[in-house]
């Protein structure tokens, strides 16, 4: 993982940061997603294809206001491990997977300046503790390599 680590510090543009964060969550998880953080919904950005066709993660949009477990980790700094109620809030983001999760997932926010930008959803862990841990480390440089980007563009 200490080489997709140096590849996100490393990398010049969003997508390739967000494909990177998939890779080194796959290191943990077999099905991975990533949704982007906008004012009013959570919109799917990439998936791993085990997770689901990424055109149709690409067309789902969450509220999290109407989601309280997703408010809940995209205000934390930690990891957290949900069960994904089956439910007209977290619709949309079930029926753009290929199956719904049988167990808990984990969920992740990456912080840029304190804001959430964006959350990572892993589903099929092997270990719990070793794959929050993970992706915490994962999300955290994820986010100093956005705001890296984010204050280039500024400068220019």
């Amino acid at each position: 993982v200490t080489t997709i680590l140096e590849a996100i510090r490393d990398a010049n543009d969003r997508d390739s940061i967000l494909e990177l964060l998939v890779v080194g969550t796959r290191t943990v998880a077999r099905k991975v997603a990533v949704l982007a953080v906008r004012r009013d919904a959570l919109v799917g950005w990439t998936c791993s294809p085990e997770l689901g066709d990424r055109a149709a993660l690409r067309a789902t949009r969450v509220s999290p206001e109407m989601s309280d477990l997703f408010m809940g980790v995209l205000a934390a700094d930690a990891a957290r491990l949900i069960r994904i109620p089956k439910d007209a809030a977290h619709a949309p983001l079930l029926s753009a997977m290929n199956a719904a999760p049988s167990a808990e997932v984990a969920l992740v926010s990456v912080r840029v300046e304190g804001k959430a930008v964006a959350l990572v959803l892993a589903d099929e862990l092997g270990d719990t503790l070793v794959a929050t841990r993970r992706m915490e480390e994962l999300a955290r440089v994820a986010g100093e390599a956005f705001g890296r980007l984010l204050r280039e563009r500024r400068k220019s």
